[in-house]
Order: C-alpha cells, then sequence, then structure tokens
C-alpha cells in the first residue's frame, strides 16, 4: 500500500463505510470526501462530513500512519489549519497538537483492490495496461482514438459557445477570456478568467 493508492481508495469511497467512526469513537458520515489536491495543501479540499451530529466542511488529509502529521511538518504548516479529518491507515499515536478527528480505514479496505493494484502497476502510471496494447486490432485502436478526440473537441466547442452566451455572443471577450485563463493554468485559471470577465 502507498499514499498514491490509498488517495485513490478514498476519492473512490473503496472502503466499508459501515459504522465508520473516529479513533475516539464518534460517528463518521461521509457526504462528499472532497476533490483531489494535486497542489500544496491537503489531499483532499472542500469535504463534507457529519461527524456525530455536528455538519463540517473542510480538508482531508491522509497518511498510511496516523504519525506521519508530525513527520510531514503539517503541525506547523498554516495550510493544514482547516483540515477536519485525517484519514489513516493504521493509527499508531497521537498526530498533532490540536485535536483533528482521526479515522483508520485499516480491515475496512478489500484485499482484492489492493492485489489488483499491484497486478496492473501503480495508480498515476501514464498506462497501466500498456503491455496489452500489442494485441488490439490497429483499426480498433484507431477509430477508438479518434472517437476520444472527438469527444475532447466536442467538450472544447461547448465550452466556447457557453462563454459566447454568457457574453452576449461578443467573440472578442471571450477569446479574451480563454487568454487569460490559460496564464493561470492548471491551478488558477478560473481566477484568471474571473479577473478577465471584471475588466472592461
Amino acid at each position: 500500500m502507498n499514499e498514491k493508492l490509498f488517495q485513490f481508495i478514498w476519492q473512490q469511497l473503496r472502503f466499508d463505510q459501515r459504522n465508520l467512526a473516529t479513533t475516539n469513537g464518534e460517528k463518521v458520515a461521509i457526504l462528499f470526501q472532497g476533490t483531489l489536491n494535486t497542489n500544496q495543501g491537503p489531499d483532499f479540499l472542500n469535504a463534507r462530513l457529519r461527524i456525530n451530529e455536528t455538519l463540517w466542511a473542510g480538508n482531508v488529509e491522509l497518511h498510511l500512519k496516523e504519525t506521519d502529521w508530525k513527520k510531514h511538518g503539517h503541525s506547523t504548516d498554516e495550510h493544514y489549519d482547516n483540515v477536519i479529518l485525517h484519514v489513516v491507515m493504521e493509527a499508531d499515536g497521537k498526530a498533532a497538537e490540536r485535536t483533528i478527528p482521526t479515522v483508520s480505514l485499516e480491515g475496512r479496505i478489500s484485499r482484492s483492490i489492493i492485489e489488483t493494484h499491484s497486478r496492473l502497476g501503480t495508480i498515476g502510471d501514464l498506462l497501466p495496461c500498456r503491455q496489452h496494447l500489442n494485441d488490439l486490432d490497429p483499426e480498433d485502436f484507431a477509430m477508438c482514438n479518434e472517437r476520444m478526440l472527438l469527444e475532447k473537441w466536442n467538450d472544447k466547442c461547448l465550452s466556447i459557445f457557453e462563454n459566447l452566451k454568457r457574453c452576449n455572443y461578443h467573440f472578442e471577450e471571450v477569446l479574451w477570456r480563454m487568454v487569460s485563463a490559460n496564464f493561470g493554468t492548471p491551478v488558477n485559471n478560473s481566477s484568471f478568467e474571473a479577473i478577465a470577465g471584471s475588466v472592461p
């Protein structure tokens, strides 16, 4: 088990959620597991949970061991101040000075997920099944690639048409917003687009 696989399991909710509780015995219900964060800060952003009868909204941090919180320096990093849940594989001791609800998934993850992961390779690999590409019919493979390209192109076109409607079909305004958004890629594109929309 590595952290990438652990993140995948949390993101897909591929664990037994029945009677989920913190290490202190508080009941936990996952309303939304959060959005995977590929930048600095907690692993999942904007999660929504119910702990006992209280609704929480904030970030979730994952570690294989509870004590990794301190080892990774999160106790003194302000990026982790709004973490509402620490999800671990193994609860091996107190993680932080402040009380962060901690859930251990030990015994809640199916062995088959871990075994399948080891057969396919690491999560995040460009194409885990690449060794089977030579078994595919070249014509089928080309058709599949073409279909995916058309779907991607269609999504881009729909996005442009939606922008056109929002901008009353002012083409230069749409171009300005799209170019501005690309200056912020990949992290801040929506912020850059919003700034462009506020500038006449």
